[in-house]
């Protein structure tokens, strides 16, 4: 009798419970893996003030920045080329899993961004 019970606990048992197991699950990495392989661009879009960007996410919209990020009000990007550079940097916040992909004062400041 003990044999059985032995042989139960120490076979059956993690079998069934190996069997049990959900194949579809993913680790805490998957999230990160999705985001990462993910085909991230850009455009530029005109405001009336000046330039704003839309980040793509596989050619589909995925944030509207109309306006620079992170300063009071409403302003947009005095040139195409600072717009330019803030998606970038948006973007490669995004590669690396950052979400929101938030942009501080001083990362503007050392992006050379004028608002």
């Amino acid at each position: 009798m003990y044999w059985r019970l032995t042989f139960v606990g120490c076979f059956v048992l993690p079998l069934l419970f190996a069997s049990c197991s959900d194949s579809k699950s993913t680790s805490k990495d998957s999230p990160k893996k999705m985001e990462t392989s993910s085909v991230f661009s850009f455009k530029i879009t005109t405001q009336e003030d000046g330039y704003g960007y839309e980040v793509l996410k596989n050619r589909r919209a995925f944030i509207k920045q109309p306006n620079i990020p992170a300063i009071e009000g409403q302003k947009s990007f005095a040139t195409k080329e600072q717009a330019i550079t803030t998606a970038k940097f948006v973007i490669e916040k995004l590669k690396k899993g950052t979400l929101p992909p938030s942009v501080t004062i001083q990362e503007l400041d050392s992006l050379g961004i004028d608002y």
